[in-house]
Formats: C-alpha cells, structure tokens, sequence
C-alpha cells in the first residue's frame, strides 16, 4: 500500500476477508522513502490505527529500507505452511 495514499475501502475489505479466513496480514507501506521521519510516523500511525490488525512495515525499494523484514516476515509465514503445500 503507498504510504502516501489514505485508507482505503477496498484495502479495508481485503483485510476483513483475511482475518475472518485466519490468515494473518502483513501491510507493506511503500514509498516511504518520499516521507519525513516525522511524516512517515504519523503515517504509519494512521494505518496501524486503521488496520489494527495488521502488521505494518514501513519499505522503500528505492532505499531498501524494510527489504529485510519483509523478507524475514514471508519466511516466518512460510515456514507455518506443510512442506506438501510448496510441491507440485
């Protein structure tokens, strides 16, 4: 989700679906590179307030800021799965 961009329904809707499926949700807030320190914080404060729910991990592919946890995130995450999921 762009850091930048307010909540919005849809992105709402998603969340609501997952968590009523029990998936847990990791919402990437990219571009944070284009924001202050003190704006990224308050952005970041507004999607955890609006998406309690969800992770939320600040990430800019320009500066890679947050690559690693991310990556850390989705293997924590896959890691949960049965081998058996990943094969063909």
């Amino acid at each position: 989700m762009d850091v930048n961009v307010p909540p919005q329904d849809s992105d709402r809707q998603l969340l609501d679906f997952l968590n009523a499926s029990g998936r847990e949700s990791l919402l990437i807030a990219t571009k944070s590179d284009r924001l202050s320190n003190n704006q990224l914080r308050n952005a970041l404060k507004g999607l955890s307030e609006a998406y309690p729910t969800a992770t939320v991990v600040p990430f800019s592919a320009k500066t890679r800021a947050g690559r690693d946890e991310v990556w850390n995130k989705i293997r924590q995450c896959a890691a949960g799965f049965p081998s058996a999921a990943f094969q063909s």
